[in-house]
């Protein structure tokens, strides 16, 4: 299966808020489903540029519908934002002529649902930033993961740890000792 093919799977199975919250998703999708989406190391955890391309893609396609909800607040870079993802018309229509696209991921998405991991963006950002390393390194004490978050850019407390340990268990990535 494709990039796209596993996008449009997970807002089949509800809209997404936000572009974090998407790629996370499909982190997580990609190691469950044992297929390499290219995720490297970035500043919100594991990112990566198939994932930004394919979404782009499926929007200029009308299959994505991209919605834009903006906070009002400014920074240098403009107003902080949020990008919301749900299928368009032609999108559903996809899907609903290929049951082979939802079926293929629908196991996984059930799981990451129903872990906790996806219940927030700090959750699930967390909780990739902690699997990412821990799929690298093996084995790893709270210290050795916080060391190597640090050495990525990434801020990951022994406290954000111990709180996405249980969803990562539920999702049978990782065992705690």
């Amino acid at each position: 299966m494709s990039v796209n093919d596993a996008i449009l799977a997970i807002l089949a199975d509800e809209s997404t808020h936000g572009r974090t919250m998407l790629q996370k998703k499909m982190y997580f999708l990609s190691v469950l489903a044992n297929e390499n989406f290219g995720f490297r190391p970035h500043f919100f955890g594991p990112y990566s540029s198939q994932v930004s391309t394919s979404l782009s893609a499926l929007g200029e396609a009308d299959f994505v519908k991209e919605t834009r909800m903006g906070y009002g607040i400014p920074t240098n870079f403009g107003e902080m934002s949020r990008y919301d993802y749900d299928l368009s018309d032609s999108g559903k229509e996809v899907v609903g002529n290929r049951p082979e696209i939802k079926s293929r991921y629908s196991e996984y998405l059930d799981r990451i649902n129903d872990s906790g991991v996806a219940s927030d963006i700090n959750t699930i950002s967390i909780a990739a930033k902690v699997h990412f390393i821990l799929s690298d390194q093996g084995e790893a004490t709270s210290s050795q993961i916080t060391e190597q978050a640090e050495s990525l850019g990434w801020n990951v407390s022994g406290r954000d740890i111990r709180r996405v340990v249980q969803s990562l268990e539920s999702l049978g990535l990782v065992t705690y000792e």
